[in-house]
């Protein structure tokens, strides 16, 4: 009789571990489809993300991990140097990639760079290419989702994503104008819209340098212009207690090492509050150095 309860007593902890176990496989092959399903959507945690890349749009507030930085494409042009043509003239030359509705600028989020322009546009719209070039990306990219990637001469590249198709491949050479994709939400978007950037040898800028996104051209600011940062207005060293003139002051102000949100003001004769306002920021907001933030 004790043997016989003993058979029993083991019996039901063999069938315990069982039921433990099999629960265990089932806990496992759940959690395994979890993370398949998150990364096929495009939501991928990773820790490395470059904090002057990121991304969000309009209303929402969404921040794009991108991964790790591309490496500038230098010898995608075998042809004649001397048959290139200037910096500006190839700006001159550039076009708007779909006629939207700017929705986001580029400058500061919450202590993050947005590093591109975000243009509305609704589900297969056709985003073109801003300029001939190679095409050197073309592919689902982390929070970028479906992403472009054209190289241009003299370092230029610009950036296309969140398409929902691409239609070019890597190594594609494409026109200006040309179709390379349809627009989307892919990556990390709460609605659609098409995230543009401007890139010269690696840095991003603001495209709104470059173009006038409300009339649809290209500003005349850039001829003569030799390079992007050419494009972006330095501040001019004033005395003390001189009263800047507004019509001398640029509208932008790239940070440097040591400057604060209060040292900034300072120097612009604004206050702290219109600077975050401005940029996206709070009082408390670090600034990385490189940062554009806009001053009026």
């Amino acid at each position: 009789m004790v043997a016989v309860n003993k058979r029993n007593k083991t019996n039901q902890i063999l069938q315990n571990v069982k039921v433990l176990f099999i629960k265990l496989l089932l806990t496992f092959f759940i959690v395994f489809l979890l993370f398949a399903f998150r990364a096929e959507a495009g939501f991928h945690t990773r820790t490395d993300s470059v904090s002057l890349y990121v991304l969000d749009e309009e209303l929402f507030t969404d921040t794009l991990d991108i991964g790790p930085e591309f490496a500038v494409s230098e010898d995608v042009f075998l042809i004649d140097e001397d048959a290139i043509p200037s910096f500006s003239e190839v700006l001159d030359q550039f076009v708007v990639p779909f006629p939207g509705k700017v929705i986001s600028k580029y400058g500061m989020r919450k202590g993050r760079m947005h590093t591109g322009t975000d243009i509305k546009l609704q589900l297969g719209d056709t985003v073109v290419a801003a300029y001939q070039g190679i095409v050197t990306r073309a592919t689902s990219y982390y929070g970028y989702g479906k992403l472009v990637v054209i190289n241009h001469f003299h370092g230029l590249e610009t950036y296309y994503s969140h398409l929902s198709s691409i239609l070019v491949n890597p190594g594609d050479t494409v026109n200006t104008g040309q179709i390379i994709g349809l627009g989307g939400r892919t990556g990390r978007a709460t609605g659609t819209h098409l995230h543009f950037e401007i890139r010269e040898n690696g840095r991003a800028y603001n495209p709104e340098l470059v173009y006038d996104f409300d009339a649809g051209r290209i500003r005349p600011e850039i001829y003569g212009k030799e390079m992007l940062a050419d494009l972006v207005q330095k501040p001019k060293t004033t005395p003390k207690n001189h009263v800047i003139d507004m019509k001398d002051t640029p509208s932008e102000y790239v940070v440097k090492s040591g400057d604060s949100l209060w040292l900034i003001a300072r120097r612009f004769q604004v206050t702290v509050n219109e600077l975050c306002e401005l940029n996206n920021l709070t009082s408390q907001s670090v600034l990385k150095i490189g940062a554009v933030l806009r001053i009026f």
